[in-house]
């Protein structure tokens, strides 16, 4: 590729980027400064492949606690000896009873309070918040373990971090008050007028299973992953790729509580935080049938804002004693399912495809975890989607069976979106999540641009949709002119739109969803042409004269957008020779 390279006008092969902007390797000039956008959070496969979630720590001043923080019959002190070996630790020490330190932060649902502490004088800490009665933890600090726990703790955990510190922590479910945190003479014991402990690095981040890395904040709360406007450099396939993907919403809430209310257990019984899911936590379910012969199954019934139209459900699934599961659909569909192996990541039996059903099953990361997916058509607005803990491999829909009250699958991560494809996860809790379009762009870049013969590479992922979407564009300010895409009938296309003298050189057969693509579109008046994966598909000999190109775009219609992923992008002031189309696009 290295010729190409030189003679490319501008070069983008994901890797540099910052917030709003996407990098260029050519040229090295602003002009190769691709402008970014997505005004929402949201989650990419990150280099390890682990599912990369945005997470927040509400603290202020998270490790300053003579700012925003303030005390009562107790006093702060800086400079202490921390538990990687600095100085960066506190003395909270106590001059009267209930002395505490104290930081009013708001926070509703599930939500962990942590802390890194160490013994001094005294030997016990509690923590709790004063927005939820009977919420307080007492930690020993010199045994490691917890003491009195209040009833509305959900769970608690005392992690020795060295040095002699622990990080002590507890989840709770309510509207958060006070962070408060207490030296103590003994379990249940705060009456002492003096004593001391050390502490540092505090967080309150919204978790139902416990802490998440420290994130350091000093006036404001700090969020770190793909917060909005980061471009997603994804790594599902190995190597770093673009996520430019349409506007979606999760319309199932709870998407990783399925021990909560919303989700409907029919003789299935829900383990939560029962292994470690594809984001790297503790924090996934398991799904077991009971001990009855019988149907066993868990739904989402009332799926936030659900209407006709062809959706797509998907969830993560690991085995847990039982190698398979079952997605059926109910109420509004016929009556389809799909068996899905975990063991292998195959598809079992099934009815879909008499259906026109879709369904998929995809390895995330190493660790076992699959992304399984149905797509149904045209559901009713009641529709429903069944998952079934099956332990075999049976031909028929939501069997009768004998449950062992053991084996079953692990679960995390579920989804239900409108369209045809499942794109990256969207979590959500209480209530439905819009994660809104990506978008890559340059304005004001005639002289990267060939203003009468060019051509656009792309090469990456496609999810095919039925849509009119543009997978890269140059154009006149207000009008596209040249761009490669793919049509309604999902075809890739070279096309020109918005003038008088349009055009389109079209592939035969739809894309496939999955399958790698290395596409190039060359206009020059009389001569286009379009090559995809080292074979040409057509030409074209309508004249026209080229306007004023200035933009280049991904993402041209970006609530649509049929991207999964760019994996690398070229423009070229000339239009190659069909020789050159053919070796650059060649798989």
């Amino acid at each position: 590729m290295s010729q190409f390279y030189d003679q490319a006008s501008l070069v983008m092969i994901p890797s540099g980027y910052k917030n709003g902007k996407v990098y260029s390797q050519k040229p090295l000039s602003a002009d190769g400064e691709l402008t970014f956008t997505r005004a929402s959070n949201a989650t990419r496969v990150n280099a390890d492949g682990l599912i990369e979630k945005v997470r927040t720590n509400l603290l202020l001043q998270s490790n300053t606690f003579s700012t925003t923080w303030t005390t009562a019959t107790a006093s702060v002190t800086g400079g202490q000896t921390d538990k990687d070996g600095g100085t960066t630790a506190w003395l909270l020490e106590k001059s009267g009873a209930s002395g505490r330190v104290i930081q009013t932060v708001s926070a509703s649902g599930f939500f962990t309070q942590s802390l890194y502490i160490k013994a001094g004088t005294l030997n016990w800490v509690v923590l709790n918040n004063s927005g939820i009665s009977s919420s307080g933890v007492y930690f020993d600090l010199t045994n490691g373990v917890t003491g009195s726990i209040g009833n509305n703790v959900v769970s608690s955990s005392i992690v020795s971090a060295g040095n002699g510190y622990y990080r002590c922590s507890m989840v709770l479910n309510g509207t958060s008050g006070d962070f408060r945190i207490y030296p103590a003479e003994g379990d249940g014991d705060v009456s002492g007028t003096s004593g001391n402990i050390l502490i540092q690095n505090a967080q309150l981040e919204v978790s139902d299973f416990g802490p998440t890395d420290y994130i350091p904040t000093t006036t404001a709360a700090v969020s770190v992953g793909p917060v909005s406007g980061l471009p997603r450099l994804d790594y599902s396939g190995g190597c770093p790729s673009l996520l430019l993907e349409p506007q979606r919403t999760n319309l199932a809430l709870w998407s990783e509580q399925f021990d909560d209310a919303a989700w409907v257990k029919t003789y299935t019984t829900i383990t939560a935080n029962s292994t470690t899911s594809p984001n790297g936590y503790n924090n996934a379910d398991k799904l077991v049938a009971d001990v009855l012969t019988s149907n066993h199954w868990i739904e989402k019934i009332g799926y936030s804002s659900f209407s006709i139209g062809t959706h797509t459900m998907s969830i993560y699934a690991k085995a847990g004693g039982s190698n398979f599961v079952q997605i059926a659909t109910s109420s509004g569909f016929a009556a389809t399912y799909q068996n899905y192996n975990l063991s292998n990541g195959t598809k079992g039996n099934g009815n879909v495809s008499s259906a026109g059903y879709l369904t998929s099953i995809e390895a995330i990361g190493t660790n076992g975890w699959y992304r399984i997916t149905f797509t149904a058509a045209n559901p009713s607005s009641d529709a429903r989607f069944l998952i079934v803990p099956i332990l075999s491999d049976v031909a028929t829909r939501n069997p009768t069976f004998l449950g062992n009250g053991t084996d079953g699958i692990y679960i995390w991560g579920a989804q239900m979106e409108a369209g045809a494809y499942a794109t990256s996860y969207v979590p959500c809790l209480s209530t439905a999540v819009t994660r809104v379009a990506d978008a890559a762009y340059k304005t004001g870049i005639s002289s990267l641009i060939g203003q009468t013969e060019g051509t656009l590479y792309w090469e990456g992922y496609v999810t095919p949709a039925g849509n009119y979407n543009s997978l890269m564009s140059v154009e006149e300010i207000g009008n596209y002119f040249f761009n490669i895409r793919l049509n309604t009938t999902n075809k890739i296309e070279a096309a020109t739109s918005g003038f008088s003298a349009d055009f389109n050189i079209t592939a035969s057969t739809p894309a496939t969803a999955g399958t790698y693509y290395k596409i190039a579109g060359a206009y020059k008046s009389g001569q286009s042409v379009l090559y995809v994966n080292g074979v040409q598909i057509g030409t074209n000999a309508t004249t026209f004269t080229v306007p004023s190109l200035t933009q280049f775009r991904f993402n041209v219609y970006n609530v649509f957008n049929e991207q999964k992923s760019t994996s690398q992008a070229l423009l070229f002031k000339t239009r190659l020779t069909n020789a050159q189309l053919a070796e650059l696009t060649t798989l």
